[in-house]
C-alpha cells in the first residue's frame, strides 16, 4: 500500500513545492490542508502515514496542531517545517512529539531524505 502524506501549510506555494518534491520521489497519495483545524480533521479521517507541518500559520499554530495530533495518535509521524529554526522552537517541537525539524528554505534532497527516513521507522 502506498504511503499517505499530509502537507499542512497556509502558503499554497510552499504546499506546491513540497508536493512536487514528493511526487518526483514517487509519492502520489498526498493530502493538503491550509489550516490547523482542517489538518486535524483530515488526520482523523484519513490517518496519513506522515505529516509535514508548518509552524507559523494563521489560527492554530503548527505547534498546537502537533500537540493535538500526538494526543490523537501517539504514533503520529510528523516533520515540522518552518523558517523559524531557533533552538527553543526546535526543542519545543521535538518535546511535543515531532520526529524531525526541517528549516526553510530547504533543499529538495534534504526533504526527500527526511521523508524516506521517517517513513522507514515503524
Amino acid at each position: 500500500m502506498e504511503d499517505k502524506i499530509l502537507i499542512v501549510d497556509d502558503a499554497a506555494f510552499m504546499r506546491l513545492v513540497i508536493k512536487n518534491t514528493l511526487v518526483r520521489d514517487g509519492f502520489h497519495n498526498i493530502l493538503e490542508a491550509e489550516k490547523g483545524t482542517e489538518a486535524i480533521e483530515l488526520y482523523r479521517k484519513e490517518k496519513p502515514d506522515l505529516v509535514i507541518l508548518d509552524i507559523a500559520m494563521g489560527g492554530m499554530s503548527g505547534l498546537e496542531v502537533l500537540d493535538e495530533l500526538v494526543k490523537m495518535d501517539q504514533k503520529a509521524r510528523i516533520i515540522m517545517c518552518s523558517s523559524v529554526g531557533r533552538d527553543g522552537v526546535v526543542k519545543e517541537a521535538v518535546d511535543l512529539g515531532a520526529w524531525e525539524f526541517l528549516v526553510k528554505p530547504f533543499k529538495p534532497e534534504k526533504l526527500s531524505r527526511m521523508v524516506r527516513d521517517v517513513l522507514a521507522c515503524v
